[in-house]
């Protein structure tokens, strides 16, 4: 599969296999998604905090917890199995959820564990390849990032390796969605603006200051 656009993690595990399969990685914000989001806090401060993490690849559906010191801190904590939960502190993971009176620990397990199918056909009507739900802590802010190249960003290769990435778009773009509604494409016209070249001179632009 030949894959357009953005650098991530698995775009080279595929090269040279069956280059007839195209890939056009275009970045699209979809407001309305089906996955649940939400997280946790301490019991005691909001000065740890944990949310619900779902990254979407080739119609199946992965679930981890993402964590930082508070919410006004970028993620520093990615856990993508229940193993790896006893790497959040105790304070939280022995906090009650408010919800379910589960503790959280249980809670994460539940989710981290939670089935991978049951989204094709959503995946497939919004053209979704890859995606993943907000690495943001307000809970107000829910949509879906479908076609990034950020996988690396949300530490998935802890989850799935770059030929199993590759595998599982290919298989998706080669065979579902062609039956479904067409994932976004650029004109040649636009690759050229895209990677920086001027249409009249051939020349790549400056940078703008």
């Amino acid at each position: 599969m030949r894959i357009v656009g953005g650098r991530d993690y698995y775009d080279s595990a595929g090269m040279g296999i069956d280059t007839s399969i195209v890939f056009p990685r275009i970045p699209v914000w979809l407001k309305d998604q089906p996955f649940p989001t939400g997280g946790w806090s301490s019991a005691r401060s909001r000065d740890l905090v944990a949310r619900r993490l779902t990254v979407c690849v080739g119609g199946r559906a992965f679930y981890g917890v993402f964590a930082a010191h508070n919410c006004y801190c970028d993620p520093h904590l990615f856990i993508w199995s229940s193993e790896e939960v006893d790497k959040l502190p105790e304070e939280l993971l022995n906090s009650r959820s408010w919800r379910t009176r589960q503790t959280v620990r249980k809670e994460m397990e539940e989710w981290l564990s939670r089935p991978e199918t049951g989204y094709e056909s959503w995946l497939a009507e919004n053209g979704v390849v890859v995606g993943h739900t907000p690495l943001d802590f307000d809970y107000n802010y829910s949509g879906f990032l479908a076609n990034g190249d950020d996988l690396k960003d949300c530490q998935f290769y802890k989850c799935l390796s770059p030929p199993e990435v590759h595998m599982e778009c290919a298989r998706w773009v080669g065979g579902v969605l062609p039956q479904s509604k067409p994932i976004e494409t650029l004109s040649d016209r636009s690759k050229i603006v895209k990677s920086g070249f001027d249409l009249k001179t051939s020349f790549r632009k400056g940078k703008t200051k």
